[in-house]
């Protein structure tokens, strides 16, 4: 089982965050970008290469040079799957949820329950 984060404000005022909106945020900030590309990955018995359609306005950010998967765009909400960097209050990958969180009068919460986290 995998904990996601979510970025929501379903919860406490029951509105969606538009998928226009989050793109133009994305396109915005210098350090996120949207993914155009599939996902791929290489089965690590038969090498083969897998390739999956990512999700819906899904992005990446840039930390220290290299570009990893953020945050994507579902049913008015945005997600990300957990990442130990999520635990660092100093983290670039943290400071950029909540920064989008912010942006969007959001509340940061898991699929766990939707008690929002302290960030």
């Amino acid at each position: 089982m995998s904990i996601s984060i979510i970025v929501s404000r379903l919860v406490h005022s029951g509105q969606e965050i538009p998928l226009k909106e989050w793109q133009e945020y994305v396109e915005n900030n210098p350090t996120l970008r949207l993914c155009e590309d599939e996902n791929s990955a290489v089965n690590p018995v038969t090498k083969e290469v897998i390739k999956m359609k990512r999700p819906e306005g899904a992005s990446e950010i840039k930390v220290d040079d290299e570009w990893k998967n953020f945050l994507w765009w579902s049913r008015g909400e945005l997600y990300a799957r957990y990442h130990p960097d999520f635990d660092n209050p100093i983290s670039p990958l943290r400071q950029a949820v909540v920064s989008a969180a912010r942006r969007f009068s959001s509340q940061i919460i898991t699929d766990v329950d939707d008690t929002p986290l302290d960030w």
